[in-house]
């Protein structure tokens, strides 16, 4: 299947995409994933159990690359993960990407952990740090 990004599609400049943008993979989940990117360039990894009404934050950093987005996280054993966001498509609060994250442990070559698929993330809102969360 061939997949062409839209002209014009990105993520705008730091403020447009400095939101919680939750996954698409899982509509409807009991689960959701979100990823929020603060304007400071920092940002955090959100899995909700709704069930039980808790969720589990990892932090990321992030930057622009282009019209992409990278979000890096910080390995156990000090390796690092890059997730690449490259925009597709965008309208009525989502926006598709083809996403993609490697790993890359010290001292080793990168590992392909999710090859590049097309995903959506729905723009939930601003993003900004719960005071004492980090």
């Amino acid at each position: 299947m061939m997949v062409k990004r839209a002209a014009g599609t990105s993520f705008g400049g730091l403020r447009q995409a400095s939101r919680k943008w939750e996954s698409g993979l899982f509509i409807g989940t009991s689960a959701p994933f979100f990823i929020y990117l603060y304007s400071d360039r920092t940002g955090e990894r959100v899995s909700v159990d709704a069930a039980s009404g808790t969720d589990t934050r990892s932090p990321i950093s992030w930057r622009s690359s282009a019209a992409n987005i990278l979000q890096c996280r910080t390995l156990g054993g000090g390796g690092t993960g890059e997730r690449t966001w490259q925009p597709l498509r965008s309208g009525g609060g989502a926006t598709f990407v083809i996403e993609s994250e490697v790993l890359i442990p010290v001292g080793e070559p990168p590992l392909p952990f999710i090859k590049p698929r097309i995903n959506f993330y729905n723009d939930t809102g601003p993003a900004a740090p719960l005071p004492g969360r980090r």
